[in-house]
């Protein structure tokens, strides 16, 4: 168990100390009461900066923009980030048996979020080795308890933040010492062997000088059926600190990961008896994420200066300890998978009425590590790495951009917002340069109407996984001999992706205590990653993808006990030919429900006590057509069945208090599917339906500064 690592909980317990015996320079009242007390017109005006790279209030923004407040991470009934994305319009979350895949308004058979740029306060997260997730396998990834708030952009976002912004944007926003002011302990424990415990930690330490920590340490059980059959446990422990002293902000996350390996049977009377689907026995990593932020303006606000840079590596185990642990028996080891260096400087001049510029520039190092056999393969006498010769697994890439927000002289107020970053040829060359543009125009008809216009153009450059890999993906262990189902072929001639895309939406303000939001686009993409089949290699399809949308939200707080929130979005996808991959197959739009619908109802009859209800509805979609055969015994394709996820929390405060405003012991009931569901979200070879209904019991104490 991870809570006997004694050298860890010795560090952990220091840091705790330290904060606990600060000397405090805490306010009246904290921040984290003001976030759990805003009212309607503070919430549809939260303040913003991840669109625009400064801030402006949720009601000016240019495009689709959604913010998770941290009133609404507390009351929901989700417990990760994943969960709580699932309910933004548009959004569309799915387990394949690893790890929760993210995408808005895109396709694909892709297992990684790859087409979404994630970061942590405006520092990339995404994998430099597979595009999306850092860790995988994994059930959760970062700590919700570390969680401000959460900025969600959907739609292209390279104009100002490159690769990996093909389909928008999610930037977790921490807090820091000085607003979370207190001390907060949570204990839960589930279904599926689920265990968590949590420490979280701030303090203001001096006026511009606090620290926040946090520490959570958990136990539980993938989703998927390989998992659950073998009743394999996973064991993971994060830990997160950021200081701030005076501009200057550090942080360092680390999350590590230990998954007991899968070992099915399989009765298919193609293999020999006593065959089976098998992973490595432990599959385990390390990752860790050093960051640091500078930001300072000058007295009269003419001048800001903002920079960050940030290192991360991670350790672990191949994808192939997985896909085909037999094949090389370094599959089984955990090894040093590379690292992401970045570094972003932006001056913002505002000497000019009307005008704010911002200019930057950007830095990029990324290495795949010391895995190159994972990229190549031995097989019936032929060496793969012949198909190596000058590949590249690492390079370094430059970026410029600048943006100019421009308040036009017009008798409404009207903002006008023009931008363009260039990215430079990458060094080794593997990827041209490139030019992203956007243009974008936001305003008000009535004091209660918004209006905004964006068109933009994005890329996505492919991963080191996608232009390389050549192991196995399935293969059976029989008696005496592995039988290969399936193996990855490399593609090192792999293009990147591009969409441009144009935007309309429209925001009213139905009365003080209701909006509507109407966000509809039309996205083109060329050269769409996506897997041919059977030959099992990434590539370009010949065929441009054409998507229209839109989505449609409404929230309310009709009174001071009840708040409502319903969104639905619709998609509709088409090719531009009848164009063929190399396995003849043409654009398949999969996993891309044509409608989504999420609700909610929170409800407070009584000061301590709050009753909150969450159902999320996904439409019928189709698989990748290859995995039919497999999964149902030759059946045709079909669209897999729709499903409605509908979760519910209960909270309690009993009457134990500090003080007559406080009641620092809450106790919440969470209540997970509680149709019973049990949908296919992935199709594969190994299961692949979702646990069923789920219950879960929290205790959280929150001690103030």
């Amino acid at each position: 168990m991870i809570f006997n690592k004694f050298y860890t909980a010795k560090k952990i317990c220091l840091i705790f100390a330290i904060l606990l015996h600060l000397p405090s320079h805490a306010q009246n009242e904290t921040t984290l009461d003001q976030l759990l007390e805003m009212n309607f017109e503070d919430i549809i005006n939260y303040e913003v900066v991840t669109p625009t790279k400064s801030g402006m209030p949720l009601s000016k923004i240019p495009g689709s923009v959604s913010v998770i407040t941290y009133k609404d991470i507390q009351r929901s009934a989700a417990t990760t980030i994943p969960e709580l994305l699932r309910l933004v319009p548009g959004m569309n979350v799915r387990w394949n048996p690893m790890v929760q895949t993210i995408d808005a308004r895109s396709f694909g058979s892709n297992p990684f979020t790859s087409k979404i740029l994630l970061m942590i306060d405006g520092v990339p997260y995404n994998s430099w080795n597979k595009g999306g997730f850092p860790q995988h396998p994994g059930f959760d990834f970062f700590n919700l308890s570390n969680v401000k708030h959460i900025e969600v952009i959907r739609g292209a976002g390279s104009a100002l933040y490159g690769e990996n912004a093909l389909n928008g944007v999610i930037n977790i926003v921490t807090f820091s010492g000085e607003e979370f002011e207190s001390t907060q302990t949570k204990l839960s424990a589930g279904a599926s062997e689920a265990r968590e415990l949590s420490i979280t930690a701030g303090r203001r330490i001096a006026d511009d000088k606090s620290i926040f920590a946090s520490f959570r340490a958990s136990r539980g059980q993938l989703p998927g059926e390989i998992w659950r059959k073998e009743n394999a446990g996973a064991e993971a422990y994060d830990l997160f600190v950021k200081a701030k002293f005076n501009d200057l902000q550090m942080s360092y996350y680390r999350r590590q990961d230990n998954f007991e390996g899968f070992n099915v049977p399989t009765d298919n009377p193609r293999f020999p008896s006593g065959s089976v689907f098998k992973s490595a026995e432990n599959i385990r990593q390390t990752v860790n994420i050093l960051a640091a932020q500078f930001n300072t303006q000058s007295k009269d606000d003419r001048w800001s200066v903002q920079a960050n840079t940030s290192y991360s590596n991670r350790n672990g185990s191949h994808c192939a300890a997985c896909h085909a642990p037999t094949e090389d028996t370094r599959f089984h080891k955990s090894e040093d998978h590379g690292y992401q260096f970045f570094a972003n400087s932006q001056i913002g001049l505002h000497y000019f009425d009307n005008h704010n510029i911002i200019v930057g520039a950007e830095y990029r190092k990324i290495s795949a590590g010391d895995h190159d056999h994972e990229f190549h393969r031995t097989e019936e006498g032929i060496d793969h790495a012949e198909q190596h010769t000058g590949s590249v697994t690492s390079y370094n890439k430059s970026a410029l951009f600048i943006q100019d927000s421009w308040q036009l002289p017009t008798a409404t107020p009207w903002t006008l917002i023009a931008g363009l970053r260039y990215d430079s040829e990458t060094s080794t060359e593997l990827f041209d340069s490139d030019l992203f543009p956007r243009v974008a125009l936001v305003g008000s008809l009535t004091p209660k109407t918004t209006l905004r216009f964006n068109w933009s153009k994005a890329t996505r450059y492919p991963s080191f996984t996608e232009l390389n890999q050549s192991t196995g993906f399935l293969s059976v262990e029989a008696p005496n001999e592995v039988i290969p189902l399936v193996s990855f072929t490399p593609n090192p001639e792999l293009k990147p992706e591009t969409i441009r895309s144009f935007e309309f939406g429209l925001s009213y303000q139905i009365s003080n205590t209701a909006q509507v939001k109407i966000d509809a686009y039309d996205n083109t993409t060329e050269n769409s990653i996506g897997i041919a089949y059977p030959r099992f290699r990434f590539e370009n399809h010949p065929s441009d993808a054409h998507i229209q949308g839109v989505d449609i939200e409404v929230k309310s707080k009709p009174n001071e006990t009840l708040s409502l929130f319903a969104n639905v979005s619709y998609q509709k996808n088409k090719a531009s030919n009848e164009l063929t991959d190399s396995g003849e197959n043409p654009l398949e739009f999969t996993y891309s429900p044509e409608y989504k619908i999420n609700a909610g109802v929170y409800y407070t009859p009584r000061d301590n006590v709050s009753i909150n209800l969450e159902a999320s509805w996904r439409d019928e979609y189709t698989a990748p057509s290859f995995w039919y055969p497999i999964v149902f015994d030759g059946d045709a394709p079909r669209p897999l069945d729709d499903y409605l996820y509908l979760n519910a929390r209960v909270d309690y405060k009993p009457k134990i208090m500090f003080d007559a405003n406080r009641t620092p012991l809450t106790i919440s009931l969470i209540a997970k599917n509680l149709s019973n569901e049990r949908p296919y979200e992935t199709l594969s070879g190994l299961g692949g339906r979702s646990p069923g209904r789920e219950f879960f019991l929290r205790f959280s104490y929150d001690w103030p500064m």
